[in-house]
C-alpha cells in the first residue's frame, strides 16, 4: 500500500499513543495571533479559550501586519498554511491551519520545523461525505443527460434502461479518515457494501465494515477488481502520489465509477483521462482536479461521462464552532503535553511542486473569463 493517511479520529476519541504519552505540562502561551475571520460571538470564544494569553485578531490579507505579529507570537491560527519565511520565529511553538490538507506545506524545512503544525481536518467531514453521495447519485442516474433531456423538452433518455441504482453496489473508501468516517454510515442506509483501505491497523473502528491495510500486508490491488465505485478519501504525500495509474485503472471491473473529493494528484491525471476515454471508467465525479484551477482548454470538461465541481462544498451549518473545536481540543493536548491532532507528521512530507508561475497565469485567465461568462452562468 502507498497512501499515507491522516486517519484522523473524532475529537473525543482518544489513541493508544495518547495513552501511553508522557503527560508533561508546558508552559501556557503569552500571545496567540488569529489570521483568519471570525465573527465576535466566535472571537470571544477563543478569547476566552486562551487567556490569560493575549489574543490578537487580524483582517485576513493583513501579511505584513501579520508579520509583524508573529515576532512575538506563540501561538498562530492561519486562514492557510506557513511556509519556509514561518521559520524565523524563533517562538513560534504551534501553528493552526484552518484547511483539510497540509501537502501545500509538508516540507522537510516545515516538518522539522521547531513549532507544530495542525489542520481543520475534520471540520467539514459531513458535507464532503455528502459532496461524494452527490457524485455518486449523479453519475448512476445520468444526470447530465437527464438535465440536457430537460432543457430540451424530450421526454425519454436513451439508455435509460442499463441505469443501476446504487443500492447493493460495492464502494471501496481509500482512506479512513473524517470524510470516509462520515460516508461510510450514509452508504449503509443506502444499501451499499462499503469497505475500506488504511494505512494503519487499526481496523474498523466500530464502523462495522471490511477494513484492509497495509499494516496487515493487503494490497489495494485486490480491492480495486471488486470495486463499483471507488472513493478517494486520502491525503496527499510522496507515498500517495499518483497512487491511481494506468495499471490501477486497468484493474478495475468494467463500469466502475471514480469520486475524488480529497486531492487531484492522488490519481495520474492521464491515465484519468484515458481509463475515461477507452470506457474502463463508466464515469468520475471530480471536486478536485490537476491542474487547478482547471483550464476551460483542458479535455476533462469535454468528458461526457465526468462531473466536475470547481473545489467547492456546501458548508456545514457552523463551520467556525467546528473549527474551534478542533482548536480547543489540540489546545488542551498542547497544555499537557500531548501529541496534536491532524499534526503535520514526517510521513506527509510532500515534495511533489506544482508549476506556480504556470499555475498564477492560468488563474488570472480563468478569472478574465468567469467575469465574461458570469451573467450567462446566472441565466443558466
Amino acid at each position: 500500500y502507498t497512501l499515507s493517511l491522516h486517519d484522523a479520529l473524532p475529537i473525543s476519541a482518544t489513541t493508544d499513543s495518547d495513552r501511553s504519552e508522557a503527560q508533561t505540562a508546558v508552559a501556557a502561551p503569552k500571545r496567540v495571533v488569529i489570521a483568519s475571520a471570525y465573527s465576535e460571538h466566535h472571537r470571544a470564544r477563543l478569547e476566552a479559550l486562551f487567556q490569560p494569553a493575549q489574543t490578537v485578531f487580524l483582517a485576513p490579507g493583513a501579511h505584513a501586519i501579520l508579520r509583524r505579529e508573529l515576532r512575538t507570537a506563540d501561538i498562530a491560527v492561519l486562514p492557510t498554511v506557513p511556509d519556509a519565511t514561518y521559520l524565523q520565529y524563533q517562538q513560534l511553538r504551534w501553528v493552526h491551519c484552518n484547511r483539510s490538507g497540509l501537502d501545500a506545506c509538508a516540507t522537510r524545512q516545515i516538518i522539522n520545523a521547531p513549532f507544530a503544525v495542525t489542520s481543520a481536518s475534520g471540520r467539514s467531514a459531513a458535507v464532503l461525505a455528502e459532496h461524494a453521495l452527490f457524485f455518486m447519485l449523479a453519475l448512476a442516474y445520468n444526470s447530465a443527460q437527464q438535465l440536457k433531456a430537460q432543457r430540451n423538452r424530450v421526454w425519454g433518455l436513451s439508455g435509460a434502461g442499463k441505469m443501476r441504482g446504487l443500492e447493493g453496489r460495492r464502494v471501496l473508501l481509500i482512506g479512513l479518515g473524517c470524510t470516509a468516517k462520515a460516508l461510510v454510515p450514509r452508504c449503509l442506509a443506502l444499501g451499499l457494501q462499503v469497505s475500506a483501505f488504511r494505512r494503519s491497523a487499526g481496523g474498523d473502528e466500530g464502523l462495522g465494515i471490511p477494513v484492509s491495510s497495509l499494516a496487515a500486508g493487503d494490497s489495494v490491488d485486490d480491492l480495486l477488481q471488486h470495486a463499483d465505485i471507488v472513493v478517494l478519501a486520502a491525503s496527499l504525500n510522496d507515498s500517495s502520489h499518483a497512487m491511481l495509474g494506468e495499471r490501477q485503472f486497468a484493474l478495475l471491473k468494467p463500469g466502475a465509477m471514480l469520486v475524488n473529493v480529497a486531492r487531484a494528484r492522488l490519481t495520474d491525471t492521464a491515465a484519468l483521462k484515458a481509463a475515461l476515454k477507452r470506457g474502463t471508467l463508466s464515469g468520475a465525479g471530480l471536486d478536485v482536479t490537476d491542474p487547478e484551477p482547471l483550464p476551460p482548454w483542458d479535455s476533462l470538461w469535454r468528458q461526457q461521462n465526468v462531473l466536475i465541481t470547481p473545489h467547492v462544498t456546501p458548508r456545514v451549518a457552523d463551520r467556525e464552532n467546528a473549527e474551534i473545536d478542533i482548536i480547543e481540543d489540540n489546545y488542551n493536548r498542547f497544555l499537557s503535553g500531548r501529541t496534536l491532532r491532524n499534526r503535520l507528521r514526517h510521513a506527509d512530507l510532500y515534495t511533489h511542486a506544482s508549476n506556480t508561475s504556470q499555475r498564477r497565469l492560468t488563474t488570472r485567465v480563468i478569472r478574465a473569463r468567469n467575469r465574461l461568462l458570469r451573467p450567462s452562468v446566472r441565466r443558466v
